[in-house]
């Protein structure tokens, strides 16, 4: 009687533990996946609240940025101005094709590219990899996080609006989506990523510095 006794509280003992073994690995399960969709829903909400750029009047979270009626706008250089502009520098190409992009002690590659009013749209992981930077995408929101080094980019599919180091900045072309690729303006991405774009383009060649 007493080994029956025994043997049952064993049988108890075993029970529990497997119990609340599971009951730790479902918890840890929730907490990865809930760690993993979380950035992506804040984001969108916080997008949901602060991405227009079309407001004269919108708070640029403490930035300075120049509004001017006059101003210029260049391709291969990032304004930060909100204000669609008067005039612009003409583009490297008049129609969407395949260019050369270069960065110094590196093979070029081959990219396809998109005129876009003022600025000049590339596809944003492949041109983000090629600079030495990581992309992730978080494909409910399409919220796109750029990080290399130091530098951090936060765009959305269809917003003008990029958070770089986490201060909202405007863009002028908003980023888009073509055959399953992101694209966003090269001013921005090389700019924000550290790298200066050369303003004169020969053999079809887009070359970076940083």
């Amino acid at each position: 009687m007493k080994q029956n006794k025994m043997l049952w509280i064993a049988v108890a003992m075993v029970f529990s533990l497997f119990v609340f073994s599971v009951i730790v690995e479902a918890d840890d399960d929730h907490h990865h996946r809930s760690n993993h969709y979380k950035y992506e829903y804040r984001d969108h909400d916080f997008y949901d609240d602060h991405d227009d750029y079309d407001d004269e009047e919108d708070d640029y979270k403490g930035q300075h940025i120049f509004k001017t009626k006059n101003s210029k706008e260049y391709w291969f250089k990032w304004s930060r101005i909100a204000e669609q502009p008067k005039e612009f520098e003409k583009l490297p190409i008049n129609e969407e094709g395949e260019v050369l992009l270069k960065i110094e002690n590196a093979e070029p590659i081959k990219i396809n590219a998109i005129p876009s009013g003022s600025q000049l749209l590339v596809p944003l992981e492949t041109v983000a990899k090629y600079l030495g930077a990581t992309s992730t995408i978080y494909p409910n929101s399409e919220i796109i996080e750029i990080t290399k080094g130091e530098k951090h980019l936060i765009v959305r599919n269809n917003s003008r609006v990029v958070y770089e180091n986490m201060r909202k900045t405007p863009m002028q072309r908003p980023i888009i989506k073509q055959n399953n690729d992101y694209y966003i303006a090269i001013s921005v991405l090389a700019n924000g990523l550290g790298f200066e774009i050369k303003e004169t383009v020969e053999n079809n060649e887009i070359q970076l510095k940083g």
